[in-house]
């Protein structure tokens, strides 16, 4: 248990950065004209059901460390999200999960239930990214407006044996 909440601490910050640099909810012209937006949607299944509304929806790379975070969350209402993921180098169009050695914590909490996915000891999960285009650069870092595809199976954290099912679609 000491894991997860570290585990969750530190992604928590990661995610957090991410989010100030930038949201799904932003207008932003693509090079070239035309609208870069990348809207997301969210569904829950099992346990927990629903479609929150996705508050954020990120894809940030640092030079210092050549890794990308992707994240979504959905912050209010009667479900609370929170999914980082931890990739090598820039985002490209692929599919990234442990096998490919990517990383990532979600987490879902509903009703004071919670549910978590690391792939590791915890739930499956699978990011699907099926394109990519630069957002806002400094020399470091570097952001990306990506659409694609984040399944879930999350284990319940309590002791019942519930699962939930996510799909994130961006």
């Amino acid at each position: 248990m000491k894991t997860i909440l570290m585990r969750h601490c530190v992604v928590g910050l990661i995610l957090g950065f991410a989010t100030a640099v930038s949201s799904c909810g932003s207008d932003t012209t693509a090079p070239g004209g035309g609208n870069n937006n990348t809207a997301c949607t969210i569904t829950l299944s099992g346990a927990a059901t629903g479609s929150p509304a996705c508050s954020d929806q990120t894809a940030t790379w640092t030079s210092g460390d050549n890794v990308s975070v992707i994240g979504a969350s959905s912050i209010g209402g009667a479900s609370t999200l929170s999914a980082t993921v931890t990739i090598s180098g820039e985002p490209t169009t692929q599919t990234y999960n442990l096998s490919t050695g990517a990383h990532a914590f979600i987490s879902v909490e509903s009703g004071g239930a919670r549910w978590h996915a690391d792939g590791q000891s915890l739930g499956s999960w699978s990011l699907v990214i099926t394109s990519v285009s630069p957002g806002p650069s400094s020399s470091s870092v570097k952001t990306y407006h990506l659409h694609g595809t984040l399944t879930a199976t999350l284990e319940a954290l309590s002791d019942n044996t519930s699962q939930v099912n996510l799909t994130v679609t961006f």
